[in-house]
Order: structure tokens, then sequence, then C-alpha cells
């Protein structure tokens, strides 16, 4: 999988002697992904970390550099473990390569074992991996659709890549609108909306499984929606701190998670592209559509590492005089809109009037089938290879 987004927040503390590993450590201390993640680089080995946390917390994530790999060595971790509170995790950088010695650290334990030197995509891959499992995040992707203004089509684009995603790819999707009561998803897909945003943050932070469990409500195969909504439309909005603790309630649960953020806070949009995998920015093929789309592909590059941001152009035909053409907006966008859509005031009205989801009528099901092809592999990408033992060790 890779590791584009945004990590959860996490100490992690470094103990080694070589300055190669402590400045590629450095160079993760910038990196925009690594943004929540707090650095203690240490010079010390195993017998450091022992006996600095005689007294210390210890942190998330340890990781421990050793030039002796014998059994003193495995001994010494041994009682370091000891030291640690549960839940610490921790890597250990060793001088070759050598898989037993692997075969018994992880069987200690260890959540992996590199070689020295180290580079920074291993090493950056290797510490994503350790905090995406302890969360329970590492096969799970988030989708976040922002349209350029009001009336786009944002919703209805996610409404189509969620169910899309839900019958192409087999698996269990949530769909989710940050508008709350503001939100069209309970009567495009059938459902009562039974709490507020607020609850539903509420319920995560207390990890209160029984409200949850109804408030995720599955309304096709494979495919769930939060039953949101039921707040006044002039409540005050959820703070970044309660969005998020839905998203980590949501994530470890649903391998797919598609959210509309078009109708939220500046804060809340941030954090959702950022901790996204990919963006699909959702605009009229129009000069003014396109100039705000242009803009949030810049500003999303600084979000989000100069990656993750497609767009995609809706309701093209609606308005012939006022359409750009489809050489123009490649030019005014500097990359190809990863999919356009027509517009389809038919279709629309089949689904608010029949109250029925895309997936339910065959033009839907067809553009739902559509946006697929073009997410895979695109923008999800298919699932990589799992390395095996040898090569994790580089054999």
């Amino acid at each position: 999988m890779s590791f584009n987004a945004l990590l959860p927040s996490a100490k992690i503390a470094v103990f080694t002697q070589d300055n190669q590993t402590k400045d590629v450590m450095a160079s993760l201390d910038g990196d925009w992904r690594f943004a929540r993640v707090d650095f203690d680089i240490q010079i010390g080995d195993v017998e450091t970390a022992t006996a600095h946390y005689e007294s210390e917390r210890s942190p998330d994530l340890l990781l421990i550099q050793t030039k002796d790999i014998g059994e003193g060595f495995l001994a010494q971790l041994e009682k370091l473990a000891e030291r640690c509170q549960q839940g610490t995790d921790c890597v250990v950088i060793g001088p070759v390569n050598d898989v037993p010695l692997y075969r018994q650290l992880t069987q200690m334990g260890i959540s992996d074992y590199m070689v020295a030197p180290i580079e920074h995509d291993d090493i950056l891959s290797t510490i994503a991996s350790a905090l995406l499992v302890k969360h329970g995040q590492q096969d799970s992707q988030l989708i976040t659709v922002l349209g350029t203004k009001g009336g786009v089509g944002a919703t209805s684009i996610a409404q189509l890549t969620a169910e899309g995603l839900s019958q192409r790819a087999g698996q269990k999707t949530l769909l989710l609108d940050a508008a709350g009561a503001w939100s069209t998803l309970p009567v495009w897909m059938g459902y009562e909306p039974s709490v507020s945003l607020k609850e539903l943050a509420m319920a995560a932070q207390k990890k209160d499984e029984d409200t949850l469990e109804r408030i995720i409500v599955t309304v096709k195969d494979h495919l769930s929606v939060a039953s949101t909504g039921a707040q006044k439309l002039m409540d005050s909005e959820l703070t970044t701190e309660e969005f998020e603790a839905i998203l980590n309630y949501v994530m470890p649960r649903f391998p797919y998670v598609v959210v509309d953020v078009s109708s939220a806070s500046a804060d809340i949009r941030k954090l959702a592209i950022q901790r996204a995998e990919k963006t699909l920015i959702v605009t009229e093929p129009n000069i003014g559509g396109l100039r705000v789309a242009k803009s949030l592909i810049g500003e999303l590059k600084e979000l989000h590492g100069g990656t993750g941001a497609h767009v995609i152009i809706n309701k093209t035909g609606a308005n012939k005089e006022a359409e750009i053409s489809s050489g123009d907006i490649k030019a005014a966008l500097d990359q190809e809109p990863l999919w356009t859509m027509a517009s389809e005031p038919k279709l629309m009205s089949q689904r608010d009037l029949q109250d029925k989801r895309f997936c339910d009528l065959d033009e839907g099901k067809v553009l739902a089938e559509s946006l697929c092809h073009a997410l895979y592999p695109s923008l999800i990408g298919e699932p990589e290879q799992k390395q095996g033992l040898l090569a994790k060790l580089g054999f």
C-alpha cells in the first residue's frame, strides 16, 4: 500500500550512534506526512534505552540500532520490554541480513528488522506501516470529494464513487457527508437521519459500539452510510477533533471511506484532505469553475506533498455556450481530468423522485462502473503484492 497521507499522532524515540541514521531520521521530521509525529533522537543503544525508560514513559514506537545482534543483545531487548508500557512497538536496525534473527525478533514481538544503512523511503514505509497497523488503518483508504462551488454535483460524485467502489471492489465501503443537516444523502440513499454528526463523534470518542452500530446503516451490499443529519440546520459545526474521532472509528472497519467535505468547515476540509489517499475536485467546464479548481490543485499540493488531487468535470453539455473545450481544460489545469460526466437531468430526477440509488438504475450503474474504471488503478490502485520475508530482508 502507499503512505501518501497524514499519519496519526505519535511519539517516536530513536536510539542510535550512527550519524547516517540520525540524518535520515531528521529528514523524516520535515516530511509533511509526519507533521503530527514527535521524534526524540538520542545517542545510544538498547542499554541506553533500557536505562532511560526506568523513569520515563515509553513512546508509541521505539527504533533501536545495534552493531551486536548476539544473545546479549536479545537479552537486553527482553529487559527493555519490561521497562516499556503495553502498546509500545519496536523496530530494530541491525548490521546484517539474518533470516533466523528476523524470525526470532518477530516472535519476541518486534515490529520489524531493518539492515543498516537505512534509506529514507524504507524507514518511512516501515514507520508508517507500524503506526497504521497500531491504529487498525493499514488496509483502509480515505477518499475526499470537494466541489469548486455549490451545485457542481460533488455529493452526486461522492455517491457514485461509493456505490461504484462497493460494487466493483466487493468490499465494505462507507459514504459520509460532512454537511450534517444540509446533506441531501438521506433522500438519495433512502435512509432516515437518526443522529447528528456531533452525536456520532461523541459515540466514536466514547467507543460506544452499540450506538455506533445503530448509526452506521447498510443500504446495499457492501455499502453503508452514517445516518447523520438529524441536527438543526443552524447548529454549530464539528470541531476537527470530533471529526477525526469519526474517521478513527470508521477507517479500521471499512476498506473504503468516501467523504463529501464540500460543505464542511475549512479546518475539517484540510484535515480530511491531509488524511486522504486521494481527493476528487468536482467542477463544471467553465472559466470560473476551472479557475477555482486550478487554485485548489495548488493548495492541495502544499497540503498533500504534491500528489493526491484529481479533477472530475461534471455537467458537460448543460451550457454549451459557456463550456470550455477538453483541450483547453487540460491546458488550464495542467493535467488531464480523471473523469468527465455529461449533464444527466433525467437520471438525477429518477434518483430523486423514485427513491433509487444510482446502481439501481441502468444508466446510473453504467456511470458508476465508468467512474470506477477511472479510479482503478489511477486513483485507488490495485492492492500491492505483499513482500515475502526474503524480499523484506533484501535477499
